[in-house]
């Protein structure tokens, strides 16, 4: 269920791309990161990092907010720290990379 849901959500923005930047124009904390991966798995690691420099890591938080409170990942305090402090590297990195282009 979940997870075809969200393979089925990546499928469609790796057809049409970002809805928010589409839509608005605007840079979302994500962008970048389907076309990273894509790059990483061709063996271009260093598109893959100019594209979005936390891809890598990516995968590993998501999977721990979709499956937090389950057998899988257990909750516990580390797990909302965990979670937060990826979410604070995010928004950091969205704003720098959105105030200072090119600097990435």
């Amino acid at each position: 269920g979940l997870h075809a849901a969200a393979f089925s959500l990546l499928a469609l923005e790796g057809l049409f791309g970002c809805p928010i930047y589409r839509w608005s124009g605007l840079m979302c904390p994500g962008c970048g990161l389907t076309r990273a991966w894509l790059c990483f798995l061709c063996g271009d690691w260093g598109q893959a990092v100019q594209y979005h420099l936390l891809f890598l890591p990516t995968p590993v938080f998501l999977f721990l907010f979709a499956h937090r409170g389950t057998a899988l990942v257990p909750q516990g305090r580390w797990l909302d720290v965990t979670l937060a402090g990826y979410a604070l590297m995010l928004a950091v990195y969205h704003v720098w990379r959105t105030c200072f282009p090119g600097t990435q």
